[in-house]
């Protein structure tokens, strides 16, 4: 199986390993670009099971329309991501990722990752004939829109506005929310520590 793999420009991102799927064996399905395969999903495959060819010829399958950012079940072990990398060519940007189904219930939300976390996690997508310059997306939906110059302050943006909204969230005074959302952790209020004072009402006194 690994012959028919080379490693990802990136070994690993956010703690995955990631092998791309060769060119020769995506033209056999009619498919071209970047399509990468977790370590933990390959690892799944082989044998009586599902095989690395089942899972390319999926995509020549019935599909309802995807959107970038967007994650989508393939079986009930693995899914695919569809990404966009804007600092690529608009004809090499887009680009998948096949990974076992994870817990998403484990995953963190904005406001709980350090902006490094986020950066690894996000896709940015380059805005053109629109009133904004980027928008940013994390998982299954989009987080909002970005005017920063660069891709890495559009992050910083709109890492800095989710984390904001939660502290203003948890203030004693701010109107109730269905589901109020966690506190920042200690290591991502040292990244704004204008937040956290501006905001130290919503936080617990220091011991």
């Amino acid at each position: 199986m690994n012959a028919i793999m080379k490693p990802a420009p990136h070994v690993t991102e956010g703690g995955i390993e990631w092998l791309r799927i060769f060119d020769a064996i995506l033209s056999e399905f009619s498919l071209s670009g970047d399509y990468y395969i977790s370590r933990d999903a390959l690892d799944t495959l082989g044998g009586e099971a599902t095989t690395l060819f089942d899972v390319v010829d999926w995509f020549n399958g019935p599909m309802q329309s995807i959107t970038v950012g967007e994650t989508v079940t393939i079986n009930e072990q693995l899914e695919v991501y569809f990404g966009y990398d804007s600092s690529k060519s608009s004809r090499t940007a887009f680009f998948v990722r096949i990974d076992i189904r994870r817990n998403r219930a484990s995953e963190k939300e904005p406001h709980e990752m350090t902006l490094d976390e986020f950066e690894q996690q996000i896709v940015i997508v380059a805005l053109h004939n629109h009133g904004r310059r980027w928008e940013v997306f994390l998982r299954n939906g989009s987080l909002g829109f970005a005017d920063a110059p660069t891709r890495t302050g559009a992050a910083r943006e709109v890492h800095r506005r989710a984390v904001n909204n939660a502290l203003w969230a948890n203030l004693p005074d701010a109107p109730a929310l269905t589901v109020k959302p966690s506190l920042p952790p200690a290591d991502i209020l040292a990244e704004y520590p204008e937040l956290a004072e501006q905001y130290r009402r919503a936080l617990p006194d220091p011991a």
